[in-house]
């Protein structure tokens, strides 16, 4: 009984520390949309070209940080097994 305990415990606590990368990893993107939004005037007077980058830039990372936390957990999973 309290090797099945200890057992719930670890997957738990494994489970949890996953869980707190992910939500890290999404710290960027929240950044990144933050800035946009907090400070419109400032932004507005770049140069559309700049639009540009900016725009694929933020698509990229919000493409990168969903597969980069997908393909970890994969990793963890295969550890595990």
């Amino acid at each position: 009984m309290r090797a099945d305990v200890q057992s719930i415990q670890q997957m738990l606590d494994e489970a949890k520390q996953g869980a707190e990368q992910t939500d890290a990893r999404a710290l960027p993107v929240v950044g990144l949309g933050v800035l946009l939004a907090g400070i419109p005037d400032v932004i507005a007077r770049f140069p559309a070209g700049l639009w540009w980058v900016l725009i694929v830039a933020s698509v990229g990372i919000g493409i990168w940080v969903p597969t980069s936390a997908l393909r970890g957990r994969r990793r963890r999973r295969a550890a595990r097994s």
